[in-house]
């Protein structure tokens, strides 16, 4: 009790117990809970409203289409605004999945990488080390070919 009363006094004490009382009354929880209840709501409303705004857009379909313009019209052309437009959507939907330009490159890449690894496995699939090596090689540059982007 002593350290109690060098720090605070009895009076400062029950004064902190029933401020913080007063936080819980009946009408102040009532308060609390619809806050909860509208954020909680409108969470629950906001994802739904855009799980339908992104409606058939995936990562893989923007991948594909950016590749398309990159194969077009070069890397270099690559832009947030073309893909957009490509698509059907505005800019700032095309942002929302991929965050920037460097996001949307990144993301051509990964793809890029993982056609290329899938059409290397295809061609050197069930060969012998030479016939493979020989198919690998060949696979690889119609790959370049087809998507000079």
């Amino acid at each position: 009790m002593e350290v109690l009363s060098k720090y605070h006094t009895t009076d400062s004490v029950s004064k902190q117990i029933a401020s913080a009382s007063a936080l819980f009354t009946l009408d102040n929880l009532i308060k609390l809970g619809y806050i909860i209840f509208i954020f909680l709501f409108n969470r629950i409303i906001f994802r739904k409203w855009m799980e339908k705004m992104k409606g058939d857009i995936t990562l893989a379909l923007i991948a594909q289409t950016a590749g398309d313009i990159a194969d077009d019209a070069g890397f270099e052309n690559l832009s947030i605004k073309a893909v957009a437009e490509k698509l059907g959507i505005k800019s700032p939907s095309l942002i929302f999945h991929v965050k920037s330009l460097n996001g949307l490159k990144s993301l051509l890449g990964q793809y890029t990488a993982k056609l290329f690894v899938a059409e290397l496995l295809r061609a050197g699939f069930g060969k012998s080390r030479l016939e493979a090596v020989s198919a690998l090689g060949k696979t690889s540059v119609k790959f370049a070919v087809r998507h000079p982007g």
